[in-house]
Formats: C-alpha cells, sequence, structure tokens
C-alpha cells in the first residue's frame, strides 16, 4: 500500500486546494454524497478545524470503520504524533507533504497488521521449554525477518512490537572464544547460530581443525558446529571488470576526501597527471583478491577495454576483501554514480544506519553483477573473519543462484519498503562451497570505509546527487 495507488476522499474544496499542490495526483470522479463499501484501506482528509469534532465521532462506541486513514491537512508542517484510535490512524498534513504523509499513515495501517499477528505469535509460542530445535529455527527465522522489515520502515518506535533479538542465551566470553577460533590456520570465519557458535573451516583440512576447535570450545563450555567448506574468491554495479585473463566486477564508486596527515598511505596518479593529494577523488570499489590475478605490483582499472585507473600493489597492507581505486580526473565525468535498485532504477545510496545494521539478517538483497543483473538474495548471518566483519547471503529464489564466478566486487544493495532509499550494504567477495544451502560471502561496506581511511589518509562517502 503507498500512495501510488491509494483512492482520496475528501471535500470538493480541499480537493481543488491537493490537486494544484501535487498535480501528479489524477483526476478523480465526484462522489458526492453516494454511499459506498470499502473494501481496502482508504484516507479521508479533512480539515484541521475539524480535528475536535472527527475525534468525538472516532470515540463514539456505536461507530466503527475498519482500515481508515485520516489526515488533518493544515497549513503549517506539524510532526507532533497522533496516536491511533480504535484502530483508525491520523496524522497532520499540508498540501505539500500530502503524498508522503499518505504513504506514512498507510504504512502504519498496514503494520499494524503485522504487529498482530507478532504479538500473537509471541504469546503462543513464547514459552521455549515446550519448542523443538527445529521450532526454534522458525521463531529465530521470524523474529529476524519482522525485525528486520520494521527497521527498513518509518514506523514509529510506539507502535513497533518488542522482538527478541535472540531467545537463546550465549555465554559472557563468546566474543573472545570466536576471536581465539579464528587464530587457528583453516579457519574461514564463525558467527553465532542457536545458541552454538557456527564455524566454517577449510575442507582440507577439516578433521586437524575440528578436533582444535572442540578443544578450544570444551575448555570454555561452549557449543559449536563445524562446517566443512572451501571459500572461492570469485575471478570471473555492475561493469565488467578486465584482470589478465580474469574478470571481476565494478561495484561502484564513492568519493574520498583527503585528511591532512602524513606517513599513511596514498593512492595517487600525479605520473597521470591528475589532481594533488589534497583534493577529493573519485574511487571505484571493488574486490580486493582480483589483485591476485594481475602479474605485477599494479592494477589496471580495465574497463570496456578503457583504462580508467590504477593501484599500486606493492604497499597494499590491508586483508580485508575491499579495494579502492582512484579513477583518473578525465574520466570521472563519464561515471555514473549511482547505484541500480532490483528493478533496475538509478539511485544514489545510503549507507545503513545503526539500527538496520542490528536486523540485517533476512534482509533480501540484490547485486547488479558482471555476471548476475540482478542476483537475488537474503542476508543469513554476519560472521566475523580474521579480516574483518562479513555477512553471509543465501540464494532468495531455490534454483536461482545469488551470484556466480565473475560478480566480485559487486555492492550487495537492499531498498526500504517504499523503494525510495537504496542501501549499499556490502561488496561481495565469494561463495562458501560445499554449504548447504549455497552460501555466499561479502564484506560490510560501512566497516571497509572506515578501515580505508585509515589506511589511505583519507574519508570515504558514497557519491551525492550534486546536480
Amino acid at each position: 500500500m503507498h500512495s501510488k495507488g491509494v483512492t482520496i476522499y475528501t471535500s470538493s474544496s480541499l480537493l481543488k486546494e491537493i490537486t494544484e499542490a501535487q498535480p501528479e495526483i489524477p483526476k478523480v470522479a465526484d462522489y458526492c454524497l453516494n454511499k459506498h463499501t470499502l473494501g481496502h484501506p482508504f484516507v479521508l482528509i479533512v480539515d484541521r478545524e475539524m480535528e475536535s469534532i472527527l475525534k468525538k465521532r472516532i470515540e463514539y462506541p456505536l461507530i466503527y470503520v475498519n482500515m481508515m486513514c485520516v489526515l488533518l491537512l493544515g497549513t503549517l508542517e506539524d510532526d507532533t504524533y497522533i496516536p491511533p484510535m480504535r484502530n483508525i490512524f491520523i496524522k497532520y498534513a499540508t498540501v505539500s507533504n500530502i503524498l508522503t504523509s499518505t504513504d506514512d499513515i498507510l504504512e502504519r495501517t498496514a503494520f499494524s497488521v503485522l504487529t498482530g499477528f507478532v504479538k500473537r505469535f509471541m504469546a503462543l509460542y513464547g514459552n521455549l521449554d515446550e519448542r523443538t530445535d527445529v521450532e526454534k529455527e522458525t521463531m529465530l527465522f521470524i523474529y529476524a525477518s519482522a525485525r528486520n522489515t520494521y527497521a527498513r520502515s518509518k514506523v514509529p518506535n510506539c507502535e513497533r512490537p518488542s522482538i527478541p533479538e535472540t531467545i537463546y542465551q550465549y555465554p559472557a566470553n563468546i566474543d573472545s572464544v570466536k576471536a581465539d577460533l579464528l587464530l587457528i590456520t583453516g579457519v574461514i570465519g564463525c558467527s553465532k547460530s542457536c545458541g552454538k557458535i557456527e564455524v566454517c573451516i577449510e575442507r582440507k583440512v577439516f578433521e586437524d581443525v575440528t578436533v582444535k576447535v572442540q578443544q578450544i570450545a570444551y575448555a570454555n563450555n561452549i557449543n559449536v558446529k563445524c562446517v566443512s567448506c572451501t571459500f572461492t574468491k570469485y575471478f570471473s554495479s555492475g561493469d565488467k571488470i578486465d584482470v589478465n585473463t580474469k574478470f571481476g566486477t565494478l561495484g561502484g564508486f564513492a568519493h574520498r576526501y583527503p585528511k591532512p596527515c602524513q606517513g599513511q598511505m596514498t593512492n595517487e596518479h600525479s605520473a597521470d597527471g591528475d589532481l594533488d593529494g589534497n583534493q577529493r577523488r573519485l574511487a571505484a570499489v571493488t574486490a580486493k583478491h582480483m589483485t591476485a590475478a594481475c602479474g605485477h605490483g599494479r592494477m589496471d582499472l580495465v574497463v570496456d577495454g578503457q583504462k580508467i585507473g590504477h593501484t599500486d600493489l606493492r604497499d597494499l597492507k590491508h586483508d580485508f576483501d575491499v579495494l579502492p581505486i582512484d579513477v583518473y580526473q578525465k574520466y570521472e565525468k563519464n561515471c555514473d554514480l549511482r547505484f541500480k535498485t532490483e528493478k533496475g532504477k538509478h539511485m544514489y545510496g545510503v549507507l545503513i544506519n545503526d539500527e538496520l545494521r542490528q536486523c540485517l539478517p533476512k534482509m533480501p538483497v540484490f547485486i547488479w553483477g558482471a555476471k548476475s543483473s540482478p542476483g537475488l538474495g537474503r542476508i543469513e548471518n554476519i560472521m566475523d573473519m580474521s579480516d574483518g566483519i562479513y555477512i553471509t547471503i543465501t540464494d532468495r529464489k531455490e534454483g536461482f543462484s545469488f551470484s556466480k564466478p565473475g560478480d566480485s566486487g559487486a555492492i550487495i544493495c537492499g531498498e526500504d519498503l517504499r523503494e525510495n532509499t537504496l542501501y549499499p550494504i556490502a561488496v561481495l567477495s565469494g561463495e562458501l562451497e560445499g554449504s548447504s544451502p549455497p552460501r555466499y560471502v561479502a564484506v560490510l561496506m560501512k566497516e571497509s570505509f572506515e578501515q580505508l581511511g585509515k589506511i589511505y589518509a583519507s574519508e570515504y562517502k558514497l557519491c551525492i546527487d550534486e546536480s
């Protein structure tokens, strides 16, 4: 439900005022005083001066209206929260923000249904002593999906149910134990899963490493689940990047703002006649592991046969799988700085906030890669690895791979529920081969930007609309 497909009921005078201010609202029929039976949510718009009369009518016990939303139209913007009255949602609005206000109030109406479902589910199945392990996993999936859905909405916090972050109690030392496990050669990554630590171990050394993992787990009284797999980093937003006989994906672009400090790495190319090191630069973002295919001390950024930048590999000291490459100044104007939504619409991106960062599991995501356009997936979990914080992703549709070799470096993106905000979340690294269901690995973008800023003495920011 959104303002693009809503029916508005209001007086003739207010309708004239609304359509003059919002010409995109299509012409509507004049229903006059005819009686209508409505089986879908609808929005009633009244003058704000009628607020007290309207509320009295709503409170009248013999009147019951289902799925009704009310906008109180005034001349001044007012964000004062009005709690729902008998399941009727009310909001202040002006003619200039009427479409946004309609989206806000319809979203609250829709989420009231989800809130009722979640509360009833918790009341019926919240007693963990009566639940099997399979039922607990189902509960976690439902809780995580609901928390992520609320996080991507604009529903007021007071109308959101209190959803448990987990139904398992983890020992206080679990993070230090994970850190110890990551020091074992052959351990790919660790994540919390159903009261245990799930440890991904390289298949070639699985048996020997499993013994070491279980010894540490036993000494700390922690349950572990060891999974045998092979972390295959892909070589084969985006455009294809050629690296010798291999290829990857140009994920997107970010601006690099140099800081006035010395003694740290730079990524400058003054020999090519570019700007000095104190001015903003445009950087292409891709996967660092593609440098393994270079065979020499630099990596050229070759897109569609054209070298648009390069980076010196001799000074690279970081291990996490993200690589920024400064674009030559003469090519900056030819770069589309936007990402693509799941439906292919170009849009500037916004890094995830702390609330959404905590609710990433079960979020639907997508990529536009050199091989997958688009690839559809769903975030499974957050995984700690020795070189950074990653996420694991599963296929959203059975039988349709989220990504393929050649998609390395693609930016994993998600959207808010209204499809108005695009979130670049992570940079695709590769696949955990051997896992079931198939799982893919990507390094979180916000954390990567923070680390890259320290390495290159710069601040990395997503590009914004400067037109």
